[in-house]
């Protein structure tokens, strides 16, 4: 059976160790293509060499929230005019963050422009957006709905939002990507949203190399489990299973059915960037 990480960051330097020892592992298992976002402009060429070299891996590039405050005078229009040269490459990471407070951090305001700016460029190209969202997807959908319907699609990575949500979201041209926060028994909020997802917006994705799941018995044959330099434990792009299992179990359906669904979803919204590249 095949597998598509919806939303990675395989470049960063924490995998720098294990990354091509882990995409081996990874599509031993069955895990074919990787959604990788760059998260700042610093990130953008790391993410395009490593869709060049790396088979199956598919670049996305924008600016995460919490490098908004940093980001260089100019960003945007050097974010578009990429994406213009680039047809085969999705938008983001974007979003908001409402959980993290000062040490940089850019004022609400400040996170919401930065994103309705890389939506307007999703819309215009047609791309997929990567979205994070903590303690915001209620003012995710806020600030979308105004926009309207993105046939591009919005990918809401990581999805933890209510289930009442999901409708208004799924309306709008949403796509949900459920991590390893999937496996936490407390995560009661993310399993009831799971339930309310439409089999055909549903996706799962690891956030390599963070959020690892929990990794049970039978999942201890699968993955490995590293540290980096600081002893932190370093997730890997072949705990997709481990998630797609959570999710499966949650949804209360069987596992084959899922993982399909969620191989089938991924090259439905992905699809147009991948016959551009092709």
């Amino acid at each position: 059976m095949r597998h598509f990480d919806a939303h990675c960051h395989l470049h960063d330097p924490r995998l720098d160790p294990w990354r091509d020892a882990a995409l081996h592992q990874a599509r031993s298992v069955g895990v074919v293509g990787f959604a990788c976002c760059a998260a700042e402009e610093a990130e953008w060429d790391a993410v395009m060499a490593l869709a060049d070299s790396q088979p199956g891996v598919l670049p996305s590039i924008g600016l995460h929230p919490w490098f908004v405050a940093g980001a260089a005078a100019g960003w945007p229009a050097r974010l578009e005019a990429r994406l213009r040269s680039m047809p085969w490459v999705g938008v983001g990471e974007a979003g908001l963050d409402l959980a993290r407070r000062g040490g940089g951090m850019a004022s609400p305001e400040a996170q919401e422009a930065a994103m309705l700016l890389q939506a307007r460029i999703a819309m215009d190209l047609g791309r997929p957006l990567a979205l994070h969202g903590v303690r915001a997807w209620g003012r995710v959908l806020e600030l979308l709905r105004p926009l309207g319907h993105h046939s591009g699609g919005w990918l809401l990575h990581s999805f933890s939002g209510p289930a009442e949500l999901v409708p208004a979201l799924a309306e709008l041209g949403a796509w949900f990507s459920f991590s390893g926060t999937i496996t936490r028994h407390r995560a009661t909020r993310s399993h009831a949203a799971a339930r309310a997802v439409p089999a055909d917006r549903l996706l799962v994705e690891t956030d390599a190399p963070d959020i690892l799941p929990i990794l049970g018995e039978q999942a201890l044959q699968v993955p490995m489990v590293p540290r980096d330099g600081k002893g932190r434990v370093v997730n890997l792009p072949a705990n997709l299973l481990v998630n797609l299992r959570a999710l499966a179990a949650v949804r209360g359906e069987p596992h084959d059915r899922v993982a399909r669904c969620c191989h089938d979803n991924a090259q439905r919204l992905f699809g147009p960037l991948l016959a551009a590249r092709s």
